[in-house]
């Protein structure tokens, strides 16, 4: 992937956010130029990496610059190990839940990510 790439705006059925949807450890994003001016939402079924040769085009230039984390209420963008990665934001002795909830005004039934301790 390069050049400036935009995937934003994305919800599954519950209005929840979810743009470039990475299922795999095994498959990354295999970067080959420049990102500059980009803005990607990740979301990944657990924690790891995103980019295969990040910082050979974007030398330290923290990753948060062009990734956002669909779920950031969870999760955060960092660099580690020269390559783009998704971590857990949540303490080891927090869980996260999904809410859902009827809304009479849209008819629908809406999901709310929540963390407890």
């Amino acid at each position: 992937m390069q050049g400036k790439v935009t995937i934003t705006g994305n919800y599954c059925g519950n209005d929840m956010t979810d743009n470039f949807y990475k299922a795999k450890d095994e498959c990354v994003i295999n970067i080959i130029g420049s990102l500059k001016n980009s803005n990607i939402g990740i979301s990944m079924p657990k924690t790891g990496y995103i980019t295969n040769g990040y910082t050979t085009y974007h030398g330290k230039l923290d990753p948060k610059e062009l990734f956002s984390a669909d779920r950031s209420e969870i999760t955060k963008i960092n660099l580690e190990a020269e390559e783009a990665h998704l971590a857990s934001s949540i303490p080891e002795n927090e869980t996260y839940y999904i809410e859902r909830s009827w809304d009479n005004y849209k008819g629908k039934v809406v999901s709310t990510l929540k963390v407890t301790p």
